[in-house]
């Protein structure tokens, strides 16, 4: 039994390690009124990856190909080298069929792909290379919404009294 908890404790560090790729946040905001938003991605690995990015309305099991949104990411796919960074623009296409008086909630989703390694002295041999995917909270804000209110100051009627 040691000896299984031990080698999924192995296999769980490399997946720890794994990503490379760093996204600038945990979730974005588009707000209505804006032409389109920006996601910085880095790199700090050594070498380069492949970041493929997408949008879903929160089917997890979806295919980008088979995904239909509003929104148009470019690139959508694209190479990130090593110690670089890239930018990833999301626009709005078309409006239609978004709220309009509430937010809407999207998943970005971005997929790092490690490059092969092609090593001469392991020729033969089983090379274990995962491909990381990370969803990130995407909300659309319609502009008619006006600015969001701080939730947390007015749940605490004390501090609206001062």
């Amino acid at each position: 039994m040691k000896r299984i908890a031990l080698f999924f404790c192995f296999i769980f560090s490399f997946a720890a390690h794994a990503n490379n790729i760093i996204v600038n946040g945990t979730r974005f905001i588009y707000p209505g009124n804006e032409k389109e938003i920006t996601v910085q991605l880095s790199n700090n690995a050594d070498r380069p990856a492949l970041a493929q990015a997408w949008l879903d309305n929160g089917d997890a099991d979806a295919t980008p190909d088979t995904i239909t949104t509003p929104f148009i990411i470019t690139p959508p796919i694209s190479r990130v080298d090593a110690k670089s960074g890239q930018t990833l623009r999301i626009k709005l296409g078309s409006s239609a069929g978004l709220a309009k008086d509430k937010e809407t909630l999207w998943w970005l989703n971005l997929l790092e792909i490690p490059p092969v390694v092609a090593n001469q002295k392991n020729e033969g041999q089983n090379v274990l290379q995962l491909a990381i995917r990370s969803r990130f909270k995407f909300i659309y804000r319609p502009a008619g919404l006006g600015q969001p209110r701080c939730g947390g100051r007015e749940a605490d009627p004390d501090r609206q009294r001062q």
